[in-house]
């Protein structure tokens, strides 16, 4: 929708709410990626097996990019209240990419994050959280509701990352909660928050690390769906 032009029989787009979208700075992150994994996702199988990936730092790729990277349409966006939905365990792509490019979109306009917890690439396990947080927000554009009239706040991390410190604009709405997620990953080895992750000899065991449960439960839970004792997280 970036990329529609006005015209007189264009449609009048009032908002977007694109999710698990193509990712800004997507050359900056795919390098951080593999320097995290130590290797590409599984998930890019299909691109690795094609001889894609050997060509992200040619200039094809940059002129590519150019048409794909969202943040090449800043006229565009900059008309539009935007929420950007991401799965904070996704299979693609690594949901701190945002440190890496929401800077950029904030001087543009509205822009909202929603990073659905416990969710893998299809956002299947999030969607009653996005749900409800995308139909507000389409309900308020509709309503002719302006930025002003919806939530926000901004942050700051201090020096030493060890705090934060939110502000809510003057005559803001107050939250009637404030919520601080946090996250261990699978591996203790890389930095990886997937779900989904490729079977290697080198993991530990299977596991049911966000479940908290007797043995006796977990073993009849794996006999229940056919788990093996000896099946393996994954790597890559």
């Amino acid at each position: 929708m970036i990329g529609v032009t006005e015209c007189a029989t264009c449609v009048n787009i009032a908002g977007i709410m694109p999710m698990v979208p193509i990712m800004p700075n997507l050359l900056e992150g795919a390098h951080i990626q593999y320097k995290s994994y130590g290797g590409w996702s599984f998930a890019f199988k299909d691109y690795t097996e094609a001889g894609v990936m050997q060509w992200l730092d040619d200039d094809i790729f940059n002129e590519m990019f150019a048409f794909l990277d969202p943040l090449s349409y800043k006229d565009r966006l900059a008309k539009m209240p935007t929420y950007i939905v991401l799965s904070s365990d996704d299979e693609f792509m690594m949901f701190d990419w945002t440190s890496k490019y929401m800077d950029q979109f904030r001087p543009l306009g509205e822009t909202k994050l929603l990073i659905a917890p416990n969710s893998e690439h299809s956002l299947m396990t999030a969607i009653p959280k996005f749900i409800s947080a995308l139909s507000t927000f389409a309900r308020s554009i509709a309503a002719g509701n302006t930025e002003e009239q919806r939530p926000s706040f901004d942050f700051q991390k201090s020096d030493d990352d060890r705090s934060i410190i939110v502000t809510i604009p003057e005559g803001g709405q107050k939250p009637k909660s404030v919520m601080l997620r946090h996250a261990e990953t699978f591996s203790t080895l890389r930095r990886d928050f997937r779900w989904a992750t490729l079977a290697s000899e080198d993991n530990k065991n299977c596991s049911w690390p966000w479940l908290s449960m007797e043995k006796e439960t977990e073993d009849d839970l794996k006999s229940t769906h056919n788990l093996d004792d000896d099946m393996k997280i994954a790597s890559n």
